[in-house]
């Protein structure tokens, strides 16, 4: 398929995990692909292995000026910008709120919150003049079942819920062609979801877990992500703005 033909589309957390995915998608169907984040040595092996349609550039999403200075390099190497993925987030976890300093709470947010509404404030700034653009911000299905032991994590997803209905609300009112919507993936098979466990063992063990506890045969991968994103990036969804829709094998219901 060549449906984004000719488009450029920005992924923040582009050298890795979902993000990576999501770039090689939007690049098989036509785009061509800017991969941000804040670790060159993956980020330049990501747009490597995507292809002439890929590029990386540094973008640490919780740094305004950065986000000024990535959108106006794109636009001025490519005259625009039409989809932007707000992918890029953090979590450290084992932490209950009795563990969780107010230091690692503000960097939760800075990345996850701040980073979203960045991306929504200077996507929107690049587009709107086009008439036209889409923005998905990825948050988490633990922004909706919020978990004991992540509330930094799960309380600054869930923050990008109303900034992604905010940002739907403004786009409609002032016609600029814009629609924003919300992915909120479960478990998916990434570096930050192996990040709760220790090892590959226990790895498997709470993949088993959620498993037999759900009744999926699997759990997630990072093209169950990437699916919908395009999805609601492409002409297919040009109804569907201000939306959220989680991708966790059910486990929301």
């Amino acid at each position: 398929m060549d449906d984004f033909a000719d488009r450029r589309v920005l992924v923040t957390g582009g050298d890795g995990g979902v993000g990576a995915e999501v770039g090689a998608q939007f690049a098989a169907r036509g785009a061509h692909v800017i991969l941000a984040g804040i670790r060159p040595r993956q980020g330049a092996a990501v747009a490597a292995r995507i292809g002439a349609a890929a590029e990386y550039v540094a973008l640490d999403v919780a740094d305004e000026s950065q986000w000024v200075r990535v959108v106006a390099d794109v636009l001025a190497r490519h005259g625009r910008l039409d989809v932007v993925v707000n992918n890029a987030g953090y979590l450290r976890p084992g932490l209950s709120i009795e563990d969780t300093t107010l230091e690692e709470w503000r960097r939760h947010f800075a990345v996850n919150a701040d980073g979203a509404f960045l991306g929504c404030k200077h996507g929107i700034l690049a587009m709107k003049g086009r008439g036209s653009g889409a923005i998905v911000n990825v948050s988490s299905a633990v922004a909706v079942r919020l978990h004991p032991q992540a509330p930094a994590y799960g309380v600054s997803k869930a923050s990008i819920l109303a900034t992604t209905r905010v940002a739907a609300q403004h786009c409609g009112q002032r016609r600029y062609g814009i629609r924003v919507n919300c992915v909120l993936p479960g478990p998916i098979d990434t570096e930050m979801m192996r990040s709760n466990v220790p090892g590959e063992a226990e790895f498997a063990r709470l993949s088993q877990a959620l498993v037999e506890k759900y009744g999926m045969p699997r759990i997630g991968v990072p093209a169950d992500v990437a699916n919908l994103v395009t999805f609601l990036a492409s002409d297919a969804a040009a109804y569907v703005t201000g939306a959220a829709f989680t991708v966790d094998g059910g486990q929301s219901a």
